[in-house]
Formats: C-alpha cells, structure tokens, sequence
C-alpha cells in the first residue's frame, strides 16, 4: 500500500515537473504562428506547411533529440542548467575562480563522479590547460555567467510574449478590444501571475487523464441517459472550431503556468549563482517544506514584474518581444550546446567523431537561427542583450569582488606563531561562552581575529572559527556537512568549523538550529579524535613497550575527553556569540582606473545592498559583535 502511494505521488510529482521544464514549450502555438507569417505572407498551402514541418523538426532536433536524449544526461546527480554543467566541470578540473578548495571535498559521497572510462590523455590535456590558463578559466566563467544572464532575461521576456499572445486573442472575437485594451489586460494578468508567484508553483491536477480511458464515456451515458444524448449537440462544438472562450481560457491559463515555470526557472538560476560566488545575498523563501527546490526571490519576482510591465507597455505588441525572445533563446542554446561538448571532452570522454558530430550538427542549427534572430536587432533584439550586459556587469563583478577579498584575506592571515606568544590566555581574559567568528577562509587564521583581540575586554572561553561554504554539487549529506579541526593545542580550546552546503541547499535552520548542529558536531569530532589518539598509543602496547606508561597515557586521554566535552557544554550554556567582521573592500591607490571604479563603486554598491550573512538565520542583534575592516585589494 505504501509503495504504491509512493508511485503515484512519484507519477504526480513527474507530471508537475514537465509543466515546470517544458511549459514553455507547450504554450509555443500561442505566438509561434503570429510572428512567422507576420514576416512571410500566407499565399498558398506550401507556406503554411512549409512553416509547420520547419516547427515540427525544429522541436524534434532540439528540444527532442539535443536536449532530452543528450543535455539531460549531463546532469548533475539530477540538476541541470548552467551552472550544473560548470559544477561538474569544477569537480573534474580545478577551474574556480574563488581558490577555496580543499581535498576534503573530494570526500563527499555525492562529489565523486562516475566515470565511464579511464582517463585519456586527451581529457588530461584538456584539463591540465584548462587549470594553467587563468584566460580560460575566466573565459568558461564569462560562458557560464552569460547563459545565465540570458535566462533571466528568458524570465523576463517569457511572461509577457505568452500572456500577451494568449490576451491578443480577444481581438478577432470582441470587436470593442483594441491593442491599448490588450496592452492593459495583459499588465493586469502579468501582475496577478507576479502576485501569486510567493504561494509556489501551481500545482497539476494529473485526475484528468483518466479521461483516456474510454470507459468514461459509458459511465457518463449511464449516469446521465437522455441528458449526456443532449449534451452531445455541445460536444460537436470541440471540432467545429466554435468554442472559442473555454480555448481563450484554457490558453490564458497555460500561458500563466508556462510563465511561472519560467520565473521558477529564473529563482533557482539566481540560487545556484549565489551559492557560487557569483551574484550578491537576496532573501531567499522556501515555499515548499518537502521539495527543497521551490523557492520565491521576493526582490527578483518583483523586479521581473516591472520589466515585464515595461516591455508590454513599450512595444505593445508580440511581434517585436519576439525577436527579443528569439534571441535570448538561441543565446541560451549555444551557451549549452558549448559546456556540454566541453563535458563530453573532459567527463563523458567520447569518441572524437562524436563530439565534433554533435557540435556540428547542433552549432550550425543554431548558428543558422542566430543569424536569423540577429538580423532583428533593431526591431526589439537587442532587448535581452542589454539584460544580459547588465546581469553580466553584476554576476562578474561580484565574483570579481569576491575572489580579490578572499585573496586578500588568505594574505594578511596572521601565523600560529603570533597565538603561541600570546599563550592560551590569547593576551586577554578568557570568559565562559562560545564565540563563533565567521570568516571565509577555509585554512589559516584571520587577520580580524587581533583586532577583537585587541577590541574587546575579554575573549570568550571557546573559539570557533566558522566558514560558510558551498561546494560545486547540489547537495551535502547532513552527517558530512562539517569539518572539524583544531587549532593551536588543546589549553587554546580553539577550533576551525568549514560548513558545507551544495548549491541547491537552502540553509533553512534558525541560529539555534545551527548552533546545535555545530556543537554537537564539535563534541563528535573531540571523541572521534580522541578515539584515533587511543589506537595511536595502543600499538606499542601489542608490540609490547612500555606497557605502563601507556595505560596511564590512556587513562589520562580518557579524562581530557571528559574534561574538554564538559568545558564545551558548560561553555554552551552561557551562549553563542558571533564575532563578525564587516569589511569594506578598496582598490590600491596604484591600482588602475577601470579597477578603481568596478571595486570601489559597483563591488561596494552591491555590498552595501546584499543581504546580511547572518540574516538568513536570524540571529538576534544581541548576539552579535561587529568590528569593521577595510581590504586593501
């Protein structure tokens, strides 16, 4: 009985999901008509036919044979897109621009990849020029950031073709709508589809195919008798193509789904580029408490509104938003059909002729559609470059930003020496409670940690050094989430804590949540430790050397155990403090001009906007010290 639940609710979830990849594609017939032959008059049968075989092997050569017997097999254990395909290129060669990696990551259970062959010396070429050339590490990155530019413009562009494409409708069937009316009904649904975009994807009702079987019809025949004999006269009206309202709304309905699915889309390409380094902090919500997938972008949906409203009002017509839509699509599929040679190169290790096969098929498709869709430039076609400069201009000066702190703080991080001078007593006085200073560094000690030093009367008792950390996969198991280790010996009761989410995660728990997951991780990792220490000083004992001094080495390990795991719970009841460092980032005085300006006004523009670290757990204002720093860069 459970399983067969589980069946359905997977059959039901599948369904849901084609109207979020494919909805897109299902609402096409809207507008794909209207737009061809408002460039190629309707003279004979061959133009209708002709533009009607162009679509049918158009979606069966892409969105068919490419995307879903190829593309999708590039996955990423199940994510797709952009930054999926990047991910996976990252884990197989060191191409990252934030130098945050460490070889623990490499342990992760869901990181490894599977491999179909061993490694050729043509996949290890590719890699080992990929990872010396710091020019082509930013060129894939640029790649990676463009198609994801161009999909939310594909966000922005996708509500307003097929809403007004559905609404337009209205003109050959009510003689008192006109295009000013189309314009205004269309802003009127686009802001309801925005309006409703928080409460989650629209949920499918997959009931009505069962409407499939047959069998129905007799049911209905039997249930109704001379009434359903009736009600035929209405169901002839399904082939005659008088039923126009129930089509008007059925098509202003999928239109609606299909702009949703493509603003979801938008949400999760925006999620993945922040958990990457590459877009500022925004709020993110969690729509859904079983799929982790749904989010709402609550300052994303609102601005997709405006534009989408902006672009009705000013075009007023599908016509030119669809050489913009054609443009932004087609950018969408090259950018793909590149990263996904690229994995079938370094990953897949396909037969040459294969890769060169499908980049040429597929390239030169494209290709031929680009040049077609380029030629509109100045008819609406330059509509989703311009969003694409922009969200590029973002995207890389963000990571751009990112990467120059980061370095900057791996320079300045202060030596284990400097701690052992100041003894365990860190040169000030050691107060009960826990102290978690965030900092993005993964290794070393930073340099903000003096200045609280040197900031504050007294230190607390516990130091734990927190670095947030995503890692290029979608998900971290919640028993690998932290890595643990000590810093200084153990009278310093210092330690360093990396937190590892994937790029899907969403970190949902509160600061209490968190603190309890950290601290009972810390206390597993002072067993394990202890553990690994006791088979260290077990071996002499079977050798059999020094057999008293080992047990009392023993005994005494045991009570250190007990001593720092009672020191840390006694520590824990006084509380967490976080120890924050908020940093300005300024370019050198002999720095360039152009640098000048992108960190010292568009880098901190963005950081003075971006959302708080600490914000997402909501932790309380007493909680927290901040000092601030300035990052020479």
């Amino acid at each position: 009985m459970n399983q067969d639940a589980t069946i359905l609710a997977t059959l039901a979830l599948s369904f849901q999901t084609l109207g979020v990849v494919y909805g897109d594609l299902g609402t096409s017939p809207l507008y794909v008509f209207a737009d061809v032959f408002t460039k190629v008059p309707i003279e004979s049968d061959v133009d209708v036919l002709g533009a009607l075989s162009l679509v049918m092997y158009t979606i069966a050569l892409l969105p068919l044979i490419k995307y879903v017997f190829i593309v999708l097999k590039a996955n990423d254990n199940g994510e797709g897109g952009t930054f999926a395909l990047y991910s996976l290129i990252c884990r197989y060669a060191n191409v990252s621009m934030l130098p945050n990696h460490q070889q623990a990551d490499e342990h992760i259970s869901s990181y490894r990849l599977k491999l179909p062959s061993p490694e050729l010396k043509r996949a290890l070429d590719i890699k080992e020029t990929l990872e010396r050339n710091s020019a082509l590490k930013t060129l894939l990155l640029l790649l990676v950031l463009l198609g994801t530019s161009l999909i939310i413009g594909d966000g922005i562009l996708t509500p307003a073709m097929s809403v007004m494409s559905a609404i337009s409708g209205l003109q050959g069937e009510v003689n008192c709508i006109d295009q000013d009316k189309v314009v205004t009904i269309s802003i009127i649904v686009l802001v309801a589809l925005f309006s409703i975009q928080k409460f989650g994807t629209i949920m499918h009702d997959i009931s009505v195919l069962r409407a499939i079987n047959p069998a129905y019809i007799y049911y209905f025949f039997k249930k109704n008798g001379k009434k359903a004999w009736s009600a035929l006269g209405g169901c002839v009206l399904s082939v005659t193509g008088s039923l126009f309202w129930p089509v008007f709304v059925i098509a202003t309905l999928a239109a609606m789904i299909a702009s949703q699915a493509m603003i979801s889309a938008t949400f999760s390409c925006i999620k993945q580029s922040m958990a990457l380094g590459c877009f500022p902090r925004l709020k993110i919500i969690h729509t859904s408490t079983k799929f982790i997938g749904q989010i709402y972008i609550p300052v994303i949906n609102w601005f997709l509104m405006l534009m989408c409203i902006i672009i009705v009002s000013a075009f007023r017509s599908t016509t030119d938003i669809a050489n913009a839509y054609g443009i932004a699509e087609v950018g969408v599929m090259m950018v793909s059909t590149t990263l996904v040679t690229l994995v079938m190169l370094l990953i897949w290790q396909n037969n040459l002729f294969m890769v060169i096969s499908f980049l040429l098929i597929f390239g030169s498709v494209e290709f031929i559609y680009m040049s077609s869709v380029l030629s509109k430039i100045f008819q609406g076609g330059w509509i989703p470059l311009a969003f694409a400069t922009i969200f590029l201009s973002i995207m890389y000066t963000w990571n751009y930003g990112s990467v120059l702190k980061y370095k900057s703080e791996v320079k300045d991080k202060i030596s284990l020496g400097l701690l052992h001078d100041l003894g365990p007593n860190l040169g000030t006085v050691r107060v009960q409670g826990i102290g978690l200073l965030y900092t993005e560094l993964v290794q070393g000690i930073p340099s903000i940690f003096v200045q609280f030093l040197l900031s504050l009367p007294a230190i607390h008792s516990t130091i734990i050094f927190v670095c947030i950390k995503y890692v290029p996969i979608p998900m971290v198991p919640q028993e690998e989430r932290f890595i643990f280790r000590r810093v200084c010996s153990k009278e310093y009761r210092m330690f360093r804590c990396v937190a590892r989410y994937g790029y899907k995660e969403g970190r949902k728990e509160d600061h209490h949540e968190f603190e309890q997951l950290l601290i009972q991780s810390l206390e597993d990792f002072l067993i394990m430790e202890a553990q690994e220490s006791n088979e260290l000083m077990i071996l002499p004992l079977i050798r059999g050397e020094n057999c008293e001094e080992t047990n009392g080495d023993s005994a005494y390990e045991e009570h250190s155990l007990e001593h720092e795991i009672s020191a840390l719970r006694e520590a824990k009841a006084f509380g967490c403090t976080y120890l924050l460092g908020h940093g300005d980032v300024r370019a050198k005085k002999n720095s360039l001009f152009l640098k000048k300006l992108v960190i010292n006004y568009f880098y901190a523009f963005l950081r003075r906007n971006c959302r708080a670290g600490t914000a997402s757990m909501r932790v309380p204002q007493t909680k927290i010290i901040q000092l601030r720093r300035t990052y020479m860069v």
